[in-house]
């Protein structure tokens, strides 16, 4: 009993990478979040360019 979540979250990465390499990036992500001992039930990752006084 209690509850599941969904994570939605946003992350920033060099807005010079490929769109294969965020996306390789975004999956990571998802996987780390899943492999938590936390009861997610999916994870939905936003790959978002970096601004450029961040990087």
């Amino acid at each position: 009993m209690g509850f599941d979540f969904f994570v939605d979250i946003h992350i920033e990465v060099d807005g010079d990478l490929s769109v294969k390499e965020g996306h390789r990036i975004a999956h990571l992500v998802k996987d780390a979040i899943m492999k938590s001992s936390l009861r997610i039930v999916n994870v939905l990752v936003h790959i978002e360019p970096a601004h450029e006084s961040k990087r």
